[in-house]
């Protein structure tokens, strides 16, 4: 009987240093995720920023050498710049039919006489009422200018006060 009570307790010893050891043992186990979303701003430098951003660029009235040669041009009209965590595409394009009507009403200034380019380019873009691809980069920050071309037809163009709603817009790609 010695015996078997030796045993029980023993048993029961071991029986209660494993419990104990288990109940100081346990540990949880946490397994966390998240998303890392999209981020973009796209933004005029100089301008305060809100949901959309307006900028007003003038173009210089065109001299007699301006009409000779077809065009008026400004660099570095609009400085923007992007910050993205992902690949994005800036597009271009206009919400406007055409530029205006001449001030005797005999000349509409057709959409197509504006062009524009990233200042590091060499060709330029003619504007649509189409979103176009204008600059293109994977994520992190850039700031770049954007070159206004204004083309016109010695013979046709008229005078008149013309103007063009230019929208820029960022997206992933």
């Amino acid at each position: 009987m010695r015996t078997i009570l030796a045993r029980w307790l023993v048993i029961s010893g071991l029986v209660f240093a494993f419990t104990a050891v288990n109940l100081f043992a346990d540990s949880v186990r946490i397994s966390t995720t998240f998303k890392v979303l999209p981020y973009q701003t796209l933004s005029i430098t100089g301008v305060s920023s809100s949901q959309s951003v307006f900028a007003s660029v003038q173009l210089p009235q065109p001299k007699s050498v301006d009409l000779q040669r077809g065009f008026i041009s400004q660099h570095n009209a609009v400085h923007l710049a992007v910050e993205s965590n992902v690949p994005w595409v800036l597009q271009v394009h206009t919400d406007d039919k055409h530029m205006g009507v001449s001030g005797d009403g005999a000349y509409t200034k057709p959409i197509s006489d504006f062009q524009l380019r990233n200042a590091s380019n060499k060709d330029y873009l003619t504007i649509s009422n189409d979103p176009q691809p204008l600059l293109h980069h994977v994520g992190g920050e850039f700031e770049f200018d954007i070159d206004y071309k204004l083309t016109f037809d010695a013979q046709a163009h008229q005078v008149g006060s013309y103007r063009l709603a230019l929208i820029y817009t960022i997206s992933s790609q």
